[in-house]
């Protein structure tokens, strides 16, 4: 988990780099054409730190890289689509990630889109993972 999460700086000062010369060159002359708020750009580190985590979270849990990836992006789409059928008040908006983790990247969050973040985290990430290290202390050695 540590591992992944170094992995994750790599990227994000990479796109980091790559967006703040892309602003430059396009906004030469414009005084704040691209400004960043501090905690945007650690909500959005977080973000991607998250998201790698429920990856490894799902590998663990279903112990096969293949059905860990199909999981991550198909029961997420489908909680998305059931919290769109059933609609905004229904509790599953606690659980969509893509409703509760996308504001990371745009604003800072208030005390409920947190409240929010932390049970989709809890579902997602912890309870996962929570399945893997179970089934590998109790798997056989090999």
């Amino acid at each position: 988990m540590l591992a992944a999460a170094v992995v994750s700086v790599v990227p994000f000062v990479v796109a980091l780099v790559i967006s703040a010369a892309g602003a430059a060159a396009s906004s030469s002359g414009v005084h704040g054409a691209w400004t960043v708020d501090g905690a945007v750009l650690a909500q959005s580190f977080l973000y991607l730190v998250t998201n790698m985590m429920i990856g490894i979270a799902f590998g663990a849990a279903l112990l096969a890289s293949a059905p860990a990836i199909v999981a991550y992006f198909v029961l997420p789409t489908a909680v998305s689509a059931l919290t769109s059928a059933v609609g905004a008040h229904s509790f599953l908006r606690w659980i969509d990630s893509s409703t509760t983790l996308a504001p990371m990247t745009v604003h800072a969050l208030s005390a409920t889109q947190w409240g929010r973040v932390a049970t989709t985290s809890v579902v997602w990430l912890a309870l996962p993972l929570a399945i893997g290290v179970w089934r590998v202390l109790r798997s056989e050695i090999k």
